[in-house]
Parts: C-alpha cells; structure tokens; sequence
C-alpha cells in the first residue's frame, strides 16, 4: 500500500535547495541509522548526514526510506525530510475537487472584471 502510495510520485526535500526527486521505490530493509554511503573520505548513515550536513535531527529511526534513481545510482531519503509534490490521486478522485477546478477557472472577462474590481479597491 505505502509503495504504491509513494512510487513515481514527486517528492521535494525539505532542507537545503528544495530539490524535486521522483520517487522510485520505497525501501523497508535499509534504516537511516544502519544504512551507510561515502561522504568526504568518511562513512556516514543518512541519519549522521543530514545532522552533519543540515542540522537536522531525524524523529523516527524505524521510518522507511525513499528510493531515488539517478542515472546509474541510487539516493535512500528518509520521507520526514520530504514534501510530496501536487494532489494526491485521491484527493484528485473526489468527488469536491471538480467543484473546486470549475470555480478557479474564468472566463477572460470574468478575470478582468476581477482585476479591475481589486484596482477599485486599492485605488480607495
């Protein structure tokens, strides 16, 4: 359920430059605190990275971790530093969400009259 939930989703990480990733897989196996990779001549766990690098404490060290591709290698994120990107699927699948799109979307005149009504305003 939590891979199909989360996989080929856009994801955005919540430290740093806010990079966009697309989530490939979400892994149960590796933990933030076991699981190592080469940094700066040192091995570090995702767990020590993130509070060397970002001064970030990880909350939960059971949680699973997100599996990015890119190109040839793999990135493992732990999901509490991520943002899932746009509106999940079933949210877009309710039954509110198209009344919502039809009252965001105007006609041209609609809009102007819309900008010209705040113009007014502000003009006050």
């Amino acid at each position: 359920m939590v891979r199909a939930e989360f996989s080929r989703k856009s994801v955005i990480g919540n430290w740093g430059n806010k990079r966009t990733y697309i989530v490939h897989d979400v892994d149960f196996e590796k933990s933030v605190t076991s699981f190592k990779f080469p940094y700066n001549g040192n091995e570090l766990t995702i767990a020590e990275y993130f509070k060397q690098v970002y001064n970030l404490h990880i909350t939960d060290t059971r949680q699973p971790l997100f599996v990015i591709k890119m190109s040839n290698d793999y990135l493992y994120l732990p999901p509490e530093f991520t943002i899932v990107d746009g509106v999940p699927d079933h949210v877009k699948k309710g039954p509110g969400m198209r009344d919502a799109l039809t009252q965001t979307k105007l006609s041209p005149k609609e809009r102007m009259d819309r900008i010209q009504k705040m113009f007014d305003e502000l003009k006050k």
